[in-house]
């Protein structure tokens, strides 16, 4: 029997982030095979099991941990354990740290590097839309790594805009690492794969049941530098991940927005509380600039400290004598065109091209594309999701979509 297998019998037979684990692993030189092969009857007469737990080490059998083991080979992740060199160095001190973690993609790249969680509601506003996505294409330019749950709204947002600033991105899921929850995201969470890690401490096949999101939080928490919150009401998952992140002592930023949003009471209860309000990039940056010199990209940090707004002087036009006559109609100027949609990149596949081909300045929803295009709803979506990393369109709130004018 492999010591994975004990691994995963422990962590599944007391459950996830179980306190219990840990004082079992320290009364037992941190071996799980040493606390398996205990008098377990003998550690509930000393207090170091209640009867639940002690029915759970029972009821959970070394071939479960075995077909676990098997699933994992199928679909190709990696499962890592606090024993292993591989594990992050940022969780092995958090308290109540995943035993085990089931890990697609590469996740090396957190270590040496910032890496930043954002997180925020799933029925975002266009303002944290925005912001999100500044924040995350910005952060991952400069080397940082965003760290977020893959969740729909801010979560998603912020790992696409990582992608579009070509760095690397690790999604902690509240479910197994072989389901795309959202559905939707499917495409992203291939993309995730391949540029960072999709991580989970849930085993393959596990659904994305509601009580799996705020034990999964202080994952996305611990294996960050520092959290920021986005947009959130005042008791949510974002300001759970918050917590957590106060709990393992990082940091805590927290985006203002209008007192009027719903979505800005957790981040301005937090700001009140002492967390660092960020209103841009180099908010954050500027905090780990010295912990970071080597991985992350001081130029680029110098870049955004220059005003968006920026133009070149210029001098002032001369005031004309009289006022110009107003022209008349015949001479009135006809409307600026919209700008035009650039060409399609070579390197697009047939069903991005298809997609891309449908795309207008007017905002399309996904029904009207799935319908103009005739393909099926999740290839259209994922065609969409490739696009939107390439940089050609843009999400819009409601499930509408335009191509891209950014030049």
């Amino acid at each position: 029997m492999s010591d994975l297998a004990y691994w995963i019998w422990l962590q599944q037979a007391l459950g996830y982030g179980s306190s219990r684990a840990e004082q079992l692993l320290s009364a037992f030189e941190g071996s799980p095979r040493r606390v398996y092969e205990a008098d377990w009857a003998g550690l509930q007469t000393k207090g170091m099991l209640t009867h639940k737990q002690l029915d759970g080490l029972r009821g959970y059998s070394f071939a479960q941990a075995e077909q676990v083991i098997e699933e994992c080979a199928e679909i190709g992740c990696r499962a890592l354990t606090p024993d292993m060199e591989e594990y992050p160095t940022s969780l092995r001190q958090v308290y109540g740290r995943p035993l085990v973690l089931y890990v697609l993609g590469d996740l090396s790249c957190l270590e040496g590097r910032l890496a930043i969680g954002m997180v925020g509601t799933r029925r975002c506003s266009e303002y944290g839309r925005r912001v999100a996505d500044l924040l995350s294409r910005e952060l991952a330019a400069c080397g940082a790594v965003v760290v977020s749950g893959m969740a729909a709204g801010i979560d998603t947002v912020a790992h696409t805009g990582a992608l579009k600033g070509g760095g690397k991105t690790v999604a902690v899921l509240g479910c197994g690492v072989d389901i795309a929850y959202p559905v939707q995201n499917e495409t992203l969470k291939e993309l995730i794969a391949q540029n960072g890690a999709v991580v989970s401490e849930f085993p393959p096949k596990t659904q994305p049941n509601s009580p799996n999101f705020p034990i999964r939080n202080r994952i996305i928490s611990g294996l960050s530098q520092g959290v920021v919150v986005v947009e959130g009401r005042r008791r949510s998952g974002s300001l759970i991940t918050a917590g957590h992140a106060l709990a393992q002592n990082r940091d805590v930023f927290a985006v203002p927005g209008s007192v009027f949003e719903t979505g800005s009471v957790g981040p301005h209860w937090l700001i009140a509380q002492g967390a660092i309000p960020v209103t841009c990039t180099r908010d954050i940056l500027e905090e780990y600039l010295t912990v970071y010199p080597d991985t992350i990209d001081t130029k680029t940090v110098e870049e955004l400290a220059m005003p968006r707004t920026a133009k070149p002087a210029q001098e002032p036009a001369p005031k004309p004598e009289k006022p110009a006559p107003k022209p008349s109609v015949a001479e009135t100027p006809a409307a600026i065109p919209a700008a035009p949609k650039p060409p399609a990149p070579l390197f697009l596949s047939d069903m991005q091209r298809r997609v891309y081909d449908l795309m207008e300045s007017e905002p399309q929803s996904v029904d009207l594309l799935t319908q103009r295009c005739g393909e099926p709803v999740h290839k259209v979506l994922s065609a969409l999701t490739q696009l939107e990393v390439y940089g050609l369109v843009d999400a819009l709130p409601g499930h509408n979509y335009v191509f891209s004018k950014e030049k």
